[in-house]
């Protein structure tokens, strides 16, 4: 039966934190045997230990445990050459929840020389962060039976964890001497205060407020798309990227704020003012701003957005502790990315960044049980009036939520860094799919389009992964073609132009998606060698509405002829859409009205056919 953490669960973790709080000075191995204990006993684990990074995160040293085991001696240290996806896991995952250990990918590893001999079932597995890097793992392991760990007992582990990780930090400050203060409490990529600092800084700012100094903002900035940044331009250049963040944004704070690093891609900057929401408004406002211009990194200029969450303390707030603060902006953070890049903190968020963690780990799942699968929508030449191709679209056949489109899912598979292994895992189901219809249509002269995002494309892998999917399944490499969008092209021109100009060198054409509506569509048409350009929807929806949307696409139409590429109107749902485009300089449509995105086991010659006479009947129809 999976134990919830109810009321008395609760009251014993206030305990706990409330006596650590109170003598956080006693010694390092008093506060961790409490809150190790308080682990154990609130989840009924058999064991909770916690293991250090050695050796630049290559092992794991088991440092101590609450171990309520007899006669069974656990090993004491683990190399990442054995268990390599067990730490890959540690270093991506908020948390390991394995309720079959055995047989989860992230802990199957461990099954012969760790779970099996000590009888550990399931594992509830938490990293443990200071200094902004990992430095090791809370470790829950359960005998008997397999267990479902709720999102509130994944949560008590990590306030666990976070507990654990800030006695560690204190401990190292109390035993740094002078000479060692910069290097403790700043940065080194940066040269800015880390998060050790913040805290510090936050609990001091809140004392001066209780005893009736100026309110206190937290305005908390996550450098979107970082990993990707990472894998596009390597660490030595993000590293130089993030230094270069630190100067634009202390040239546009306050004199008096403080600014600090966060996390991996996480700022924080401090301010004091009596209104404190209104003046953080405004500063988050230019910092906005600011970042319209690209960042020098390595004599590379760079555009990255930020989004930007903010947390507020004012006189006769109850609430007056750094770490609720700094979980309330990194909440609000994360919804500042489905909106317009600021958002204030609300108590809804938390519900939402709750369900957030449970839709991540039902990705993970997904991810390896290949829930994701293509479904083909077709593309209707209107000159030759016959279908001449598909566009792949992604869906999640969820067992828990039926079929979902990836609005629904996307922005927390690129936030969790899912979305490169989602993205291979889809291009392989949809080749070999693709493969069939081929052969079932007896049309090699079909083509494929999929879609990529910006981490996808510019994955230092895709060529070489792409090519050789192509091989496995025989698809001429002609017939595929990325549809990629101006979002992919603003993170990085250079590295853009240079993964374009490779999958033209074996074969694979590019698609600029999204056409008309970005800020330099027209200039990313002169400077890239794209071969297909798909005009916005919202042009068509527009079309019975507005006369210019039809004279804009007319326009394009011509432009994509000047430039020797083909232009393609999405989004096509009504026949007085079909008429007024089919009356453009458009080569070809795609939308609800020519068909539904099918899956692949549907799509055969009878269906075709009808597809293709109702098209041409449109066709017919609009010319009157």
């Amino acid at each position: 039966m999976t134990l919830r953490v109810n009321r008395e669960h609760i009251d014993r973790m206030q305990s706990a934190m409330r006596a650590i709080y109170a003598t956080r000075y006693v010694s390092l191995e008093s506060q961790l045997e409490m809150l190790l204990r308080t682990a154990a006993e609130t989840l009924n684990a058999s064991c909770a230990s916690i293991w250090r990074f050695e050796r630049g995160m290559q092992r794991l040293r088991l440092d101590r445990q609450h171990d309520l085991r007899t006669g069974k001696a656990a090993p004491s240290v683990l190399e990442r050459s054995v268990f390599p996806a067990y730490f890959d896991a540690l270093k991506s995952a908020f948390v390991i929840d394995a309720s079959d250990a055995v047989r989860d990918s992230r802990t199957s590893e461990l099954a012969e020389s760790y779970l099996k001999p000590l009888g550990i079932v399931s594992l509830l597995d938490t990293p443990l962060r200071a200094f902004g890097s990992h430095i090791g793992v809370l470790c829950l392991e359960f005998m008997e039976s397999t267990r479902k760990f709720e999102v509130s007992e994944q949560a008590f582990a990590n306030a666990i964890a976070t507990q654990i990780s800030f006695a560690m930090e204190r401990d190292e400050l109390n035993q740094a001497n002078a000479t060692l203060v910069q290097r403790v409490l700043y940065d080194s990529v940066t040269q800015l205060p880390n998060a050790i600092y913040l805290r510090d800084h936050l609990d001091q700012a809140l004392g001066e407020m209780f005893r009736g100094g100026s309110g206190i903002a937290l305005i908390y900035a996550d450098l979107d798309h970082f990993m990707q940044l990472c894998n596009s331009l390597g660490q030595q250049l993000a590293n130089e990227l993030l230094h270069a963040l630190a100067i634009r944004l202390q040239d546009v704070a306050p004199a008096d704020a403080t600014i600090a690093r966060a996390g991996d891609d996480d700022f924080a900057i401090v301010i004091r003012d009596d209104q404190p929401q209104q003046a953080a408004l405004n500063l988050a406002a230019q910092i906005k701003q600011c970042m319209r211009e690209p960042l020098s990194a390595l004599g590379r200029l760079v555009h990255c957005t930020l989004s930007i969450g903010v947390s507020t303390r004012a006189q006769g707030d109850s609430t007056l502790d750094p770490e609720s603060m700094l979980r309330e902006g990194w909440i609000a953070s994360r919804s500042a990315r489905a909106g317009n890049g600021i958002s204030c903190f609300e108590r809804k968020q938390l519900a939402q960044a709750t369900l957030g963690i449970e839709l991540e780990q039902e990705l993970r799942q997904a991810l390896a049980k290949q829930e994701f699968e293509p479904h083909f929508q077709p593309i209707f030449d209107l000159r030759l009036q016959k279908i001449v191709g598909f566009e792949a679209l992604m869906r999640w056949r969820s067992p828990q939520r039926g079929v979902l489109t990836p609005i629904e899912f996307i922005q927390v598979a690129q936030r969790t860094g899912l979305m490169i292994s989602i993205g291979m895992q889809l291009l392989r189901r949809t080749l070999n799919a693709f493969a069939d219809i081929r052969q079932t249509l007896g049309d090699t002269q079909l083509s494929l389009s999929f879609n990529l995002t910006p981490s996808e494309f510019l994955q230092p892998d895709l060529i070489s992964n792409t090519s050789a999917m192509l091989n496995e399944f025989a698809i001429p490499a002609g017939v595929l073609s990325f549809e990629i969008t101006e979002q992919v092209i603003i993170s990085d021109l250079m590295q853009a132009k240079q993964t374009l100009e490779q999958l033209h060198s074996i074969g694979v054409g590019v698609a600029l998606d999204d056409f008309g509506t970005g800020y330099s569509a027209l200039n990313y048409l002169r400077v890239l060698s794209v071969d297909c350009i798909k005009i916005d929807r919202s042009f068509v929806d527009d079309l019975d509405r507005n006369s210019r949307s039809a004279l804009m696409m007319r326009s394009i139409g011509q432009l994509a002829r000047n430039f020797e590429v083909k232009a393609i109107a999405e989004g096509v749902e009504w026949l007085e859409q079909f008429k007024v485009v089919a009356s453009l300089n458009i080569d070809q449509v795609q939308g609800y009205l020519i068909a539904r995105p099918t899956p692949a086991s549907a799509i055969n010659a009878s269906w075709l056919s009808e597809i293709e006479r109702k098209s041409a009947a449109l066709l017919q129809r609009s010319a009157y």
